[in-house]
């Protein structure tokens, strides 16, 4: 408690007057002879005791009311903070995405700045102020302590909306820091919505020196709706969204790809769960397609999006041949080849014999199983093939012609033929396999040994470091064994169809890689000396490295061999920043210890109470009504009721 008049505080020691008074007036008793006293001593007894009671109180109150008029005079002012005038104060802004959503017409941040213009305007113009902004990291926007309200206004209208989460408690704690070779008392005033999210950290600072005062601009029971996130398997997609709110809802939810919508969908969302909608997609053309899935407007718009790079494929066309026909199925060179890819491509099979009249426009990839040589007319027309991007894979065998292969297909192929070896061990390092008990108990009875141009790539190896497949620049891949069971027992292994399976998949995404970032997380990759430029969602190229992407959407990164990888960069909502309830005073309090003044809600008593929490209450007109009611009893007891 401290006094605005002090100095009428030394009313207080008339107080000694009603006392003197009291002393002084006590009459000596009078002596009366009388001839019977019993009934006047056991009358007088009664009556002494309620005078001398009656007297005491209004000594008692007479004493307390001069002690009220010095304490009203003085006005006395209960103070919450430190009235020091070197007292710093720190603004704190949250603009982390939760702050754009929408309260009585207006977006959460921009209620926050005029708030916050209404405290400057309340504070002692000798009071210096800092200014910072905050969401999941802090920002120093005027960060030496001024006097000068003018410059906090002015960067206060250039504060936006991030796409971060908030960590209230990281913003304390490293805006204190800027504090922490001064004497001066530290006053912290955070606006915020004061959603629980934001306050998950574990940092206890109920030890700080340091007062907070809390200005909520949040509502007490928010409603929001957030696509959650999107996996894709395949050509299928998953979506999942999130209901952030107390009430059940049937959602609707628009696709997007290349800019058009493609399918409406409905969504029943229970509330402060999760909704989960499988479809597969169809009628796309092959490659890359940018999408986004957006839900129906709430009033956070801001988290209604998620992006996504979708590399569509429809099942290859696969022409398998067969150099090496049998009676047998089992026994062919194409058997196993075609039961391992029946279910993920539209296969055909044919001999070599038709290969000649067989046009390759239909297909994309092709398989040459155990064909013993290739005339010239076929060396052009799959040279051709593989130009146009396409894939050509050659499984050998024994029908294999080396001289012809080397010579006459030269042109064609990866790698030159060697001779032929037996025995072979797969190595356990090939990096396409996360479990490598797929590789163990495997019989290569025998093996081509393969001599890599310089301009191929080993996919996968032997233990004796020669390739079992290698890659060509031109799609053409060889691989050291038979499609049969002549050369290994690779066929009827599990690893086989994981095999085939992997290329296949390889064929579909080789071109195109596709990644999923949070906004504002590290992109490494911008490093790599091969990347020529990145072109940002609304087409501006840069062709410097980024550290981060700021803003959701998709990035395109191009590289010098003119290969592309996409970006898609999302808000962190595993975060629950989309999950706009409040934390309770009770968990600020325990987190925040003594440093917590109070939480204040940005309403129309908003100036009032805070302007009692930054200079105090007075408290003159409790003391008035309490220095009445003593009159009052005063009196009454100073005139008794004659009996």
């Amino acid at each position: 408690m401290s006094f605005l008049n002090p100095l009428f505080l030394i009313g207080i020691s008339i107080v000694s007057i009603p006392i003197i008074i009291h002393l002084l007036s006590r009459k000596k008793p009078k002596k009366i002879d009388f001839s019977y006293l019993k009934f006047i001593e056991i009358a007088s007894r009664r009556a002494i005791k309620k005078f001398r009671l009656r007297q005491y109180l209004l000594l008692l109150i007479r004493c307390l009311i001069i002690i009220l008029l010095s304490l009203i005079f003085a006005k006395p002012v209960i103070r919450y903070v430190s009235a020091s005038k070197d007292l710093e104060t720190i603004l704190l802004l949250d603009n982390s995405y939760s702050m754009d959503y929408y309260k009585n017409g207006k977006v959460r941040l921009d209620i926050a700045k005029e708030t916050i213009k209404k405290t400057i305007s309340l504070l002692k113009p000798y009071e210096k102020i800092t200014f910072f902004s905050f969401s999941d990291k802090l920002i120093p926007v005027v960060k030496n302590p001024t006097i000068d309200r003018q410059i906090i206004l002015s960067e206060l209208d250039n504060i936006k909306i991030t796409y971060n989460k908030t960590d209230a408690f990281n913003a304390i704690t490293e805006a204190v820091k800027y504090f922490k070779n001064t004497n001066n008392e530290v006053r912290i005033i955070l606006f915020s919505d004061f959603a629980k999210n934001g306050w998950r950290d574990n940092t206890d600072l109920t030890n700080s020196q340091n007062k907070i005062i809390g200005i909520d601009v949040g509502e007490n029971e928010p409603e929001n709706y957030t696509v959650a996130k999107v996996d894709t398997i395949n050509n299928d997609i998953t979506f999942t969204i999130s209901n952030f709110s107390e009430f059940d809802k049937k959602l609707l939810a628009s696709l997007y790809i290349d800019g058009k919508k493609y399918k409406n969908m409905f969504f029943d969302t229970n509330s402060y769960k999760e909704s989960i909608l499988t479809f597969n997609l169809k009628n796309l053309s092959n490659g890359i397609h940018k999408c986004y899935l957006e839900s129906e407007p709430d009033k956070l718009g801001i988290d209604n999006k998620n992006f996504f790079a979708f590399n569509f494929h429809d099942k290859p066309k696969i022409l398998l041949v067969d150099g090496n026909p049998q009676f047998s199925e089992f026994k062919g060179e194409i058997y196993f080849l075609r039961t391992a890819m029946s279910e993920d491509a539209i296969v055909k099979v044919i001999n070599y014999d038709q290969f000649d009249n067989e046009p390759l426009n239909n297909y994309s990839i092709i398989f040459l199983c155990n064909v013993a040589e290739l005339n010239r007319n076929n060396v052009v027309r799959l040279n051709d093939f593989t130009l146009k991007g396409n894939n050509l894979i050659f499984f050998l065998g024994d029908k294999i012609n080396l001289a012809n292969y080397n010579s006459n297909i030269a042109s064609l192929l990866p790698c030159e033929l060697n001779s032929i070896v037996t025995g072979g061990e797969l190595s356990a390092n090939l990096g396409l396999f996360e479990n490598v008990d797929v590789l163990k108990n495997i019989q290569i009875n025998k093996r081509f040994i393969l001599n890599p141009k310089e301009s191929s790539e080993t996919l996968l190896k032997f233990t004796d470091n020669t390739p079992f497949l290698i890659r060509g620049k031109n799609n053409v891949y060889v691989y050291a064994i038979s499609s049969n069971l002549s050369y290994s027992d690779i066929p009827v292994k599990p690893l086989f169809p994981i095999l085939v399976k992997q290329l296949l998949g390889y064929f579909s995404s080789k071109e195109v890689l596709t990644k999923n970032i949070i906004v504002g997380k590290p992109f490494t990759e911008s490093l790599e000396p091969n990347i020529s430029s990145i072109i940002f969602p609304d087409g501006k190229i840069v062709k410097t490295s980024v550290n981060y992407f700021d803003t959701p959407g998709i990035y395109e990164i191009k590289f010098k061999n003119n290969r592309s990888n996409f970006i898609s960069v999302n808000l962190d909502i595993a975060s629950a920043e989309s999950d706009l309830r409040k934390i309770s005073i009770v968990d600020l309090k325990k987190s925040l210890g003594k440093t917590f003044i109070g939480r204040i809600s940005a309403d129309k008593y908003f100036e009032k109470n805070i302007k009692k929490i930054l200079y105090g209450s007075e408290i003159s007109k409790l003391l008035i009504l309490l220095l009445l009611l003593l009159f009052i009893l005063e009196t009454i007891l100073a005139n008794p009721r004659k009996e």
